[in-house]
């Protein structure tokens, strides 16, 4: 499926409402260290905190312990078109 930028924001924006709704605090984002910038832009200007999860060098994951109960949403890429690395989304 591809999606555009605005498909994405609109997607995220979406999430982040929902959770939001009916509390007061600020939630907790995470996006992967290898996410694609118009992701990555689109989150920097929501409200909370972001964590950027660390990648090793091959660009996989390598640090999920900022994903916690508090985490309205997780951003990372499922399978990277350039390099092939997939992500352990069973994990996240």
């Amino acid at each position: 499926m591809n999606r555009t930028k605005e498909d994405i924001r609109t997607r995220i924006h979406r999430r982040i409402r929902k959770r939001m709704s009916g509390t007061a605090d600020r939630p907790r984002l995470a996006i992967g260290g290898a996410e694609h910038p118009s992701v990555a832009e689109v989150v920097a200007r929501l409200p909370g905190r972001v964590d950027v999860l660390a990648v090793d060098a091959s660009g996989r994951l390598s640090d999920l312990s900022p994903i916690n109960e508090w985490t309205a949403l997780v951003s990372t890429m499922l399978v990277n078109n350039e390099t092939g690395v997939a992500q352990p989304l069973e994990q996240v």
